[in-house]
């Protein structure tokens, strides 16, 4: 088995109207070079130079961030558990033996429903991207119906995506 490095190295201008970088790459290897343009974006970059200080900085002074204590982003967090240890931890005991079951069922039924919603997750943006730009077909006993929607700006980035709907032709 062989195992090829890389180095890379990132060039771009300091000039604001510029908004092109380049990656370049070295096979340590084979010494050949690849160049991948990219667009520039200074506000996400100097928004993550400014999360990289603040770990920093608390990694040299043996500290913790503030807590966030918000549920969108907590419940995704793998770390909730160990941050906020109140809320797992110091909650009100319930003894139900009825409402356990029905809870330790949803989780069960949850958990069995995740690799489903992944392959349905998947084949669904495969789907999309074949179907992307029509606006309406039938497609065996279905119909299918596609149309572009934007995003307003409030929500992320705003920027426009392909919605499709398909649902099956009654008899």
């Amino acid at each position: 088995m062989s195992v090829s490095a890389s180095s890379g190295l990132v060039v771009a201008s300091r000039r604001p109207s510029a908004r092109v970088g380049i990656l370049a790459l070295k096979n340590k290897s084979t010494g050949r070079c690849k160049f991948i343009q990219f667009t520039l974006d200074y506000d996400l970059a100097e928004e993550i130079v400014k999360k990289i200080e603040r770990v920093n900085r608390h990694v040299r002074d043996d500290t913790l961030p503030d807590k966030i204590n918000d549920d969108a982003i907590c419940d995704l967090c793998s770390f909730n558990e160990v941050c906020l240890p109140d809320v797992y931890h110091d909650g009100e005991i319930i003894f139900d033996e009825e409402l356990e079951a029905d809870i330790n069922q949803l989780m069960e039924l949850r958990s069995s429903i995740k690799p489903l919603q992944d392959e349905y997750d998947e084949l669904n943006e495969k789907l999309k991207k074949k179907l992307h730009g029509v606006q309406k077909a039938i497609v065996g006993d279905c119909v299918i119906m596609g149309k572009m929607v934007t995003k307003k700006p409030f929500t992320y980035n705003g920027g426009e995506y392909w919605d499709m709907r398909i649902k099956k032709i009654k008899k």
